[in-house]
This record gives structure tokens, sequence and C-alpha cells, in this order.
């Protein structure tokens, strides 16, 4: 695994020595999609079922009588006139913590600030870390260079899709992270949109982590 230190950044022939065609690992995940929740110190209302939203946020929503829904099942959301309704996915866990979210301020090519839409009304604000990857800091040129990357992947895109996952070692949310140049559809971003962990990747701006 690459380590995180000054001396690493500073030998930029690093990333030039990087294999051209490494592929990262990613499953694109599914906008609107929750996990059922249960847990003896919660105790929703009759007709109710807790909601797991991610980042430590549950949400108590209601579903339709005489539904039955069981613990860990996928769920999905759907917006309707008088609120929201529940059913169930076709999808697996691995489609779980998707979500809509807009770029705050790029901090370099390793971190973004972004608002996260997790459905429901909720939004949080979070520090996120992109997956599976590393890029130089912005102290030395490769690393600015590396930001001015993404800052040119992501201009004018009015929000990106991303993957999250559990923090890493420094309390940040890791990321998948997918935009699309034009595409207004949520949907298709997150099924098609480029994946920019992997273009730092194959522009030789980011190296793998554990390769």
């Amino acid at each position: 695994m690459i380590k995180h230190s000054n001396k690493k950044y500073t030998k930029q022939s690093v990333y030039k020595r990087l294999p051209a065609r490494i592929k990262l690992p990613y499953k694109r995940g599914v906008l609107n999609t929750y996990r059922i929740y249960q847990s003896n110190y919660m105790y929703p209302l009759r007709g109710f079922i807790i909601i797991d939203c991610g980042f430590n946020i549950f949400r108590e929503v209601p579903v339709k009588k005489g539904a039955r829904f069981k613990k860990n099942e996928v769920v999905q959301l759907i917006k309707i006139k008088k609120g929201y309704l529940i059913k169930r996915s076709k999808a697996n866990h691995n489609a779980l913590y998707t979500y809509k979210a807009y770029i705050e301020r790029i901090i370099d090519a390793n971190y973004l600030f972004v608002s996260i839409d997790c459905g429901f009304g909720i939004w949080v604000r979070r520090c996120l870390k992109l997956n599976g990857i590393s890029s130089p800091s912005v102290t030395i040129k490769k690393g600015k260079i590396a930001k001015k990357f993404v800052e040119k992947a992501l201009k004018l895109r009015h929000f990106i899709i991303v993957k999250t996952f559990k923090n890493d070692n420094y309390n940040h949310f890791l990321a998948d992270v997918f935009c699309l140049p034009g595409e207004i559809n949520h949907d298709k971003v997150a099924q098609e949109g480029k994946f920019l962990n992997q273009e730092l990747i194959d522009n030789k701006l980011a190296v793998c982590l554990g390769s």
C-alpha cells in the first residue's frame, strides 16, 4: 500500500511508472435505495419502518397497511404527491448509499466538500475522499495539476453522483464519483457517468492504493 508521506509525493516518478491500464474495482449504485433498519433501541410507530439513510441518519417512514419488510431488506423510495411510497427493490446491497451531490469546494484531487441529498428531504454536508486512489499534495506541481484536472472534469456540472463507503482512518467517508457532461437525468449519470477516480488513474495523476 502506498503510504501518505511527503517523501513519496515528491518523487513524481512514482506516478510516471504507474501501469497505464490498471482498473479500479467498482460497482455502480442505484439512487433512492435504502436498507430496512431494526434496533433494540429504536421503536417505530405502528405502520412505520425505520430506513437507514446513510451517514448514521435514520428516518421513520409509513408503509402501506399490511406491508411487511425484513431486517436489512433493500427498498426503493418513490416520491408521490402526498409524501413517499416505499416498495421492495430488485437491487442488492451493492446498490446502497448512492446519492446526488452538489460540489461546494474542491480541496484537491483527493478530497471534495459536498452537499448530499439523502432523500426524504434530508441533506448533509461532508468531506469525501475519493475511494481507492491517492493523488499528490497540492504543495507540489503534480498535485496542482491533478487538482486542475478535477476542477476541469467537474466544471459546469450541476451535480455529481457519489457512491459512499465507510470512514477512512481520518474520519472521512470514501466515495466513487460519477459525472456526465451536459446530462441532467440523475439516474443516467448514476448508470453511465464517467468514473472520476479511474480517470485520475488513467491520466497518471493518482496511484491506486494497494497496487
